[in-house]
């Protein structure tokens, strides 16, 4: 009986053990429902590259997989010996071999081929010394491409710039950048800083989103926060140029005692340097919070996405309103109230679950949600440099399905590019919209192409596109552009619903030629003006102003139409329902004279906000913090329940090969600022003015320097102006496009630029070519603090004026420069 008895009560010990563990383990699976949750993606695996350089390591440098010209982003100053250091970390294989390539900035010289033969192994990774040779001119940029073979059979590229130089400034600016960086999280140590902050009034004080040397004090040291970096901080040495020099850090931060507030923060420095000092021209410091989908984070009616720039953030919502779609710092999530409680997923995210490591965090790519529909399926491109994955190394933008019914996301193609990030970004933001036909439409170096989601088969939709052929709506449903390759001498042009991928073709009259102008909302603007009546400034044309325009429907019936005896419209600019129009009068066959503006009023609903669905209100402690609007309340203390797709399928994906062998811009300026690419176009004036407020500089198709805002001397009297004006004033009389002519002389059309802009080459040691409305032709030769000296080559005289008049006397004029840079 005694023995039963003890059975019985080990029996019942086992079952109260098994209930205990039941609750244990049901407990901990509920409480993990709330935990981070990554997609199912492999892991990263090429290695970093680091240069040792100027006594630290800095210029981290990620791996591509395919040629990449143009991605040379950093630059490395040698030592004197040309004796490069370089480390090759993160990668779990062996290094199977190194090498090197140095190639003139426009690719068109290979200055040395060289293998390295020894290295070393070490607990940081893989050192090596490129011994570059004394094939490289000094002060001179050059493009240096770094191979690296890994065990697995592939071979990693590493992109970066590099300068042999006796100079120390670039030493004393990157020690600056680092100094300052690390002041502003000692509040007592930043009021050395206070020497480079400019309190302005207009400044925004609200976010610390976004700080500028304007910027009070209390937003340069975190408002308050006790925040620390975390993790490596990434120090990028970005350009160089004579006394500029630009430098940036990026790095994770995290509020103490925080576990899920963490933060992306890129700290850029432009800065002059000087005998006495080093000047700062601009800071510009961005810090976007990593959402982390804590149950925290949702609850009223919104989800908290916390400090953040406006840039960063977007969502699209089902049109039932079921089902929202968000994308924050680069990942990209859905939310769902089914009813009862709050559903999260986190659909794509390049970081894993160390949310410092550098490939899982690099900032080269980006997410744009296409469609959300009403059972919870989620369309959208990743686009940029792909960290992990399939695609790890590569550049380009892959289209992925998320199906909910499934909870799977499904690739469903792949498109490279050999373009850096930004630059793909752009072409990107002008077009890619997912129409309610099936087809996906992409804008991609000058061509629209038209992909179909049901067989991955591609067409060219327009090829040949260039600046002033083509419009696309806000919304980007529709499309418009000139037919032919004379961008002056359409005589049709196409118009095309993206949704339903039905085309209308615009047929000029006899004697006339079209212009695309733009969209006012869905209707579209067209222009019609005489043929060979283009805007001629000697051998340049200007532009082709029109006599009337037109905005129709998707019908081509006719909503508005405008003309005036004896004015023309040279340019179109569309706000809010509203067409400002720039007039011009006629005052010959081929000249014409600005003669005001006017306005069309449309009676259009004005398209989405680009924030529509985020809101934001003001913290005591954080400031600004932007948040999701949501519907439907979420009581507080609701259980959040986070997943992730369970996996990621390839099966049905394709790479395309888009390539329309359309024409393209023979000239390509580039406008920086702040670190970053502000714009790409064929005008010199459109991207000095894109860069100018940010300190920045302009580059030309190789990467050279052509327009610097901070290089510019104080003052500059040309001694030899004879001389050297001889070179411009040769030229004029033939010149039509940008270009070199002559050995080292390199000719831009400057029409557009301020007298301030201008000034510019001047100081560089070339004569301004400043035209005439008439045809006539003065020289600028120097320049003071006060003054401007100007040169009539017809009479050999000249003539002092002050700078605010002279910049009216040539605005009046026109601002009609022609300016040259020596380039040799």
């Amino acid at each position: 009986m005694s023995r039963l008895k003890k059975k019985a009560g080990i029996l019942l010990c086992v079952f109260i053990a098994a209930i205990a563990v039941y609750f244990v383990l049901t407990q901990n699976i509920l409480n993990r429902e709330d935990e981070r949750v990554y997609v199912s993606m492999e892991e990263a695996t090429l290695p970093v590259v680091h240069t040792e350089t100027m006594g630290r390591e800095m210029n981290p440098l990620c791996g591509y997989v395919q040629d990449m010209t143009g991605a040379a982003d950093s630059l490395t100053i040698l030592p004197q010996d040309r004796v490069l250091p370089v480390v090759i970390s993160g990668y779990a294989g062996e290094v199977s071999g190194i090498r090197y390539e140095i190639r003139s900035l426009d690719q068109q010289q290979l200055v040395e081929r060289t293998t390295v033969n020894t290295w070393e192994n070490g607990e940081d990774g893989v050192r090596a010394e490129l011994p570059v040779q004394n094939l490289i001119s000094q002060d001179k940029q050059y493009q240096l491409c770094l191979y690296v073979g890994l065990d697995d059979g592939r071979e990693a590229r590493y992109y970066t710039r590099i300068l042999w130089t006796q100079d120390t400034k670039a030493q004393e600016m990157v020690d600056l950048a680092a100094d300052f960086s690390e002041k502003t999280f000692d509040y007592e140590a930043a009021r050395e800083l206070t020497t480079y902050l400019e309190p302005s009034q207009s400044a925004d004080n609200t976010t610390l989103g976004h700080v500028t040397l304007q910027s009070e004090f209390d937003q340069i040291t975190w408002g308050g926060l006790d925040i620390q970096p975390v993790g490596e901080k990434r120090l990028t040495l970005k350009q160089l140029d004579g006394i500029m020099g630009n430098v940036e850090l990026t790095y994770m931060a995290a509020e103490s005692g925080s576990v899920d507030r963490i933060y992306e923060v890129t700290e850029n420095f432009t800065m002059k340097w000087d005998s006495q000092r080093i000047y700062m021209m601009s800071y510009d410091r961005t810090m976007n919070e990593v959402f982390s989908g804590g149950g925290d984070e949702v609850s009223g009616k919104r989800i908290l996405l916390g400090i953040s720039t406006d840039d960063a953030i977007s969502v699209k919502k089902s049109q039932n309103g079921k089902y929202r779609a968000f994308v924050s710092s680069r990942d990209l999530w859905r939310y769902e109230w089914d009813g009862s409680r709050p559903y999260l997923v986190r659909l794509f995210s390049f970081r894993g679950e160390d949310r410092t490591e550098l490939r899982n965090n690099y900032n080269r790519h980006d997410i744009r949600v296409l469609n959300v529909d009403d059972s919870g399926n989620v369309d959208f491109l990743v686009y940029g440099y792909m960290n992990r994955g399939v695609h790890e190394g590569a550049v380009g933008a892959a289209f992925y399905r998320y199906q909910e019914e499934k909870g799977i996301l499904e690739e469903r193609f792949f498109f490279p590019a050999s373009k850096p990030y930004e630059e793909l970004a752009m072409d990107i933001s002008r077009l890619a919209k997912l129409g309610a036909n099936g087809m996906f439409y992409v804008y991609l170096d000058g061509a629209v192409y038209a992909v179909d989601l049901n067989s991955n088969e591609y067409l060219v939709t327009a090829s040949g596109l260039t600046e002033g052929t083509w419009a696309v709506s806000q919304d980007q449903s529709r499309l418009a552009w000139q037919d032919g390759p004379d961008r002056y001498g359409a005589e049709t042009i196409h118009l095309m619903n993206l949704e339903t991928g039905t085309r209308q073709d615009i047929h000029a009259r006899d004697g006339e030629v079209l212009r695309a102008l733009g969209f006012v909302e869905n209707d579209f603007i067209y222009g019609m003006a005489e043929q060979n009546g283009q805007w001629m400034s000697g051998n340049r044309v200007i532009g082709l102003p029109v006599y009337g325009l037109k905005i129709v429907d998707d019908n081509l019936n006719v909503e508005t139409e405008y003309g005036k005896e004896g004015l023309y419209v040279s340019g179109v600019r569309v706000t809010e329902g509203r067409v400002h129009l720039e007039q011009l009068a006629k005052t010959g066959a081929n000249s014409y004279q600005k003669a005001g503006e006017d306005i069309i009023v449309c009676n259009v609903e004005v398209g989405v906000p680009k924030l529509e669905g985020i809101g934001w209100y003001a913290s005591e402690d954080r400031k600004k913090l932007y948040f999701v609007q949501l519907d439907t309340e979420v009581k507080a203390g609701s259980r959040v329940r986070v997943s992730a797709p369970r996996n990621v399928a390839y099966d049905v994906s394709d790479t395309l090969d888009l390539k329309s062998g359309g024409r393209k811009a023979e000239t390509v300026y580039r406008a920086y600022g702040n670190g970053k690419l502000l714009q790409v176009t064929d005008g010199l004036a459109e991207a000095v003015a894109a860069c100018y407020d940010a300190m920045g500089y302009v580059t030309d198709e190789s990467g050279r320097i052509v327009w610097n805002r901070v290089t510019r001397p104080n003052m500059r009297t040309i001694r030899e102006w004879d001389t050297l004006a001889g070179r411009i004033l040769g030229q004029l009389a033939t010149f039509s496009e940008d270009g070199e002519y002559g050995t080292g002389f390199w000719l831009m059309d400057g029409r557009g630029l301020t007298l301030q802009q201008a000034l510019y080459y001047v100081g560089m040691g070339c004569p301004a070519a400043a035209l005439g409305p008439d045809g006539s032709c003065e020289l600028i030769i120097g320049y003071d603090q006060y003054n401007v000296t100007i040169q009539d080559p017809a009479t050999g005289t000249s003539r002092k004026m002050g700078l605010q008049d002279a910049g009216t006397y040539f605005a009046s004029r026109g601002n009609d420069f022609v300016c040259g840079l020596f380039t040799e």
